[in-house]
């Protein structure tokens, strides 16, 4: 995860959000997987919009 995303902290929240739903598939929970696997995309996007866009970088990043 930290090769897409620069902040530690948010890289391993996002990386035990994968974690989350890979634990979620292997299990057969597979629509659990998918909701997982939106909250880690939506997480990786506001990472970079904040990352990327100036206007931005008043406003905090979630941190959950």
């Amino acid at each position: 995860m930290t090769d897409l995303i620069t902040d530690q902290n948010m890289a391993g929240l996002l990386q035990h959000r994968l974690d989350e739903a890979h634990t979620c598939y292997a299990n057969g929970a597979h629509v659990a997987a998918i909701v997982m696997l939106g909250s880690l995309l939506e997480g990786v996007l506001v990472h970079v919009v904040h990352e990327r866009d100036a206007s931005c970088s008043a406003a905090p990043l979630p941190t959950g």
